[in-house]
């Protein structure tokens, strides 16, 4: 199907992503939470870390993500801010230390957050899809939570 949007692999969307960029995910649970792109940001801060470069990003999602998300996130030490809410015991660690700033609060409240800039812009939006039509119309997986936002 021919469309005006662009198709990427997870690495080459994760060049996208600059450090102490705001990253919303989308999901609620792992439910709709991305699944590789994760992984491909912990190489690239992997990768800048290792050329001496700072690299990490602010993440906001609706509610927890997969732990598999968060923890390969942690160990990359790819994180620097994180909300409302996470489940990871090596994010919740560096969270405890001073390492990760968290703001925690409650789920129903992060879309009007969101909505009255008290987080600032966001940077760049992952949100998982099962399809994309020509015309730009998206159809969301399970986890919508605050994609719509």
């Amino acid at each position: 199907m021919e469309t005006q949007w662009t198709r990427m692999t997870a690495d080459e969307a994760a060049e996208i992503i600059q450090h102490n960029d705001m990253v919303a995910f989308s999901g609620f649970t792992p439910a709709g939470s991305p699944k590789a792109l994760p992984a491909a940001i912990a190489r690239r801060a992997n990768e800048q870390h290792e050329a001496k470069k700072p690299y990490q990003i602010r993440l906001l999602t609706g509610a927890s993500i997969s732990a598999a998300a968060d923890d390969v996130l942690s160990d990359a030490d790819a994180v620097s801010w994180r909300a409302p809410y996470q489940t990871s015991s090596s994010l919740r660690k560096k969270i405890n230390q001073g390492a990760v700033s968290f703001v925690d609060l409650h789920l129903s409240e992060v879309a009007q957050m969101v909505n009255y800039g008290f987080f600032g812009d966001i940077d760049v939006a992952v949100i998982e899809a099962s399809a994309l039509a020509p015309d730009g119309r998206v159809w969301l997986t399970s986890g919508i939570g605050n994609a719509p936002t």
